[in-house]
Order: C-alpha cells, then structure tokens, then sequence
C-alpha cells in the first residue's frame, strides 16, 4: 500500500467520522428540543426553560397524583410536574441539581416519593431519555453515580449513543425538529401532569390478598445524597416538601415502609417539610387508584386538592 493510498483512506475515514459526529449532533439537537413524552421535560430543565414556583419531582407516583394546572388554580402560583416514569431519586437528582442550579423563581420544590426511592441501584432506566444532555455536568453525575462505565460510554466514546439509542430517542429527535421547523406553539396544558383513566385492577385483589410482606430499606449513600441536594436547595433560598402519595391500603400492607418513613422525617427542618398521604383516607377506596401505587385521575384529583392546601401553608409562612 503505498502513501497516496495511506492518505485516500485517512480522508475518507475522516469524511465519515465528521459525516457520523454531524448526525450524531443533529439527532441530539433534534432530542433537546423535543415536545415528545419524558424528553420533553429533560429538555425544559437541559435548556433552562421552565422554572415555576412550584416543581415537582418524582417517578410514575407522582407523575399521576399532582394535577400541576389544578395545583397552580388552586394555589394561585406557577406549577410543573416535572416526574419522570421509573425513575428514582438518584437518576432524577441530577435534574434537580440543574434546576437548581438556573432557578430563580422558584418557591418550592415537592419530591414525590415512594417505597423503592432510596433503595440502591446499579442500572439506568432508560438512559437515551438524557443523551441529548449528558454533557451537563449535573445530569452526567447522577447517572454516572448509577452506572459509571455506560454513563462515561455514552459521554466520550465516539457514536456510543448509536449503539445504546432505542427507537423512542429518534423519535423524539424527529418530533424535536418538526417542532423547530414548523415554529409549532408548545401545547402542554396538563403542565408535565400525565392522568390515568383507569379503574381498579381487578386481578390485583387476589396478589394482595396471597402475597408476603416486604420490608423497604434505605441505602445509607442515597440517603447521603439526597441530604446534600435539600441542603443544595436550602442555599438557593428554596423550600422543599417531601410527600409519600397515597397507597391503596391493601398494597401498602405489603409493604414495611417505616425506615423510608422515619427517614424522610429525620430529614425536617428549616424549610423542609415532610408529609406522609401514604395511609390518608383516599386509601382506603379503590375507585383512586387504577393499582396499588398509582392513583387514577378521580384520586388525582382529590390528593391534589389536599396537596395545595399543604402548599399554600407552607408558603404563606403559617408552617414552620
């Protein structure tokens, strides 16, 4: 091989790696400025373009218990319900940091949790959802906290994300770039608040009624880090309001919460504010919930109305 074609196969391999590295970037603008699902909230926290007075952070469980456009009627103040499906509190820590990070306007941050939010993890869920800013030092630490070998991957290693992506991430890079191109105005009325019309799983009485008790632990490090981020807030001049939605009350039965409870208790203080609904009356009546740990649009509905009331206490200072 002599060196004219030594020199033809380095361009041309230097064509395709800038031809990948331009799609590469193009696919990830695309998913930064997505309106599709779970990306679109990433993208408001990764572009800095939502900061309401009241943010609330969680999984699925709080996804469907905080109606945020009734929260914000009902409390006379800005809301988004910023809770992503399946995600614990160290994978979404870092989209609290970066909120927080900008956030200027916001009063209180609520942190809707539930039995598995402090237990260890070693897995990502669906990591794609955050490539389009896994260059943000806060959102690349709380993953890489996670899973630090796929976390650096997916971050240095050219075109790793290709190999990682599911279809969902194209998708929303599509949808991000017909949104760019057709200037479309943002529809997003339910402000990040996903309802469930769903009645009662049947099937569930009989796993309820024959299943074994299971006692929920903490881990000592993610309850470390998530000490850090209220003190994080605190300095920010932000109030915080840990809550446990409610169970069904045959599900929590199952369940041996009281370290998760006496956890998030120890954790009260100036500005922080711990309420549990886990066991509230609306727990009892099966007509909220559509499975032990979600509540359905009527219980969203009804828990919401008593979140803003707790709300409103807390900042309008008669809560210490």
């Amino acid at each position: 091989m002599n060196r004219i074609q030594l020199i033809r196969i380095f361009l041309f391999c230097l064509i395709l790696f800038a031809f990948l590295w331009c799609i590469d970037k193009f696919i990830a603008y695309g998913a930064s400025r997505s309106p599709y699902s779970y990306y679109h909230k990433i993208a408001l926290i990764g572009a800095h373009k939502t900061d309401p007075e009241v943010a609330v952070f969680g999984s699925s469980v709080g996804e469907v218990a905080v109606n945020a456009s009734q929260l914000s009627a009902q409390t006379n103040r800005t809301a988004y319900n910023l809770c992503i499906d399946g995600t614990r509190f160290l994978q979404y820590n870092g989209l609290i940091r970066e909120f927080n990070q900008y956030s200027t306007h916001c009063k209180l941050v609520v942190m809707a949790e539930t039995f598995f939010s402090l237990s260890k993890i070693d897995q990502l869920t669906e990591p794609d959802r955050y490539l389009a800013f896994i260059d943000k030092p806060n959102i690349y630490q709380s993953l890489h906290d996670i899973q630090p070998d796929l976390t650096w991957k997916l971050k240095c290693v050219p075109f790793y994300r290709f190999v990682v992506a599911e279809n969902q991430y194209y998708k929303a890079s599509f949808l991000g770039l017909k949104h760019i191109l057709t200037k479309a105005l943002e529809n997003d009325s339910l402000l990040g608040f996903t309802p469930r019309y769903k009645e009662w799983e049947t099937g569930l009485d009989k796993f309820n009624s024959t299943s074994k008790r299971m006692d929920i632990t903490v881990d000592s490090a993610t309850v470390s880090e998530y000490m850090q981020t209220l003190i994080a807030l605190r300095k920010k001049g932000k109030k915080v309001l840990l809550i446990i939605p409610p169970i069904q009350e045959d599900g929590l039965k199952l369940l041996g919460m009281n370290e998760l409870r006496k956890t998030l208790s120890s954790m009260e203080g100036e500005g922080i504010y711990f309420r549990d609904y886990s066991s509230i009356d609306l727990s009892r009546n099966k007509k909220y919930f559509y499975n032990n740990s979600h509540l359905n649009a009527k219980g969203a509905r009804a828990f919401t109305g008593r979140l803003a009331l707790t709300i409103d206490s807390i900042l309008i200072n008669k809560t210490n």
